[in-house]
């Protein structure tokens, strides 16, 4: 999720994700291991660059951990409503904007996400 001042953050599971049955606090260590492979969270600041079309994200902090405090630029392209990050022949990410019901599609942005 994108805001208006620059923040970033999401969260991913896998779709091969296996639910955990119990609490995290009861659940075996193959279990857990096996939920956090299956999940990926960060947060952090970006910046559009309309220039080049790519979007630089400045992580802070991820889970599972990582290096933190790193930087991705990802070229985009936006089509309607759909966010598309990172290069097709590499791994990419597709982003749709959802939309209240009512709400006015002619309100589009077209050039950051």
């Amino acid at each position: 999720m994108y805001d208006d001042v620059g923040r970033v953050h999401g969260q991913i599971t896998l779709r091969s994700a296996a639910p955990v049955r119990r609490t995290w606090e009861t659940a075996s260590r193959e279990q857990l291991l096996r939920l956090l492979r299956s999940q990926s969270a960060f947060y952090g600041a970006y910046e559009v660059d309309t220039a080049r079309h790519r979007v630089v994200h400045r992580l802070e902090h991820e889970l599972p951990p990582g290096p933190g405090n790193f930087e991705q630029i990802l070229p985009y392209r936006i089509v309607g409503d759909t966010l598309h990050l990172g290069a097709a022949d590499r791994r990419r990410w597709l982003l749709v904007r959802l939309r209240p019901s009512g709400s006015d599609p002619a309100n589009r942005r077209s050039s950051s996400p």
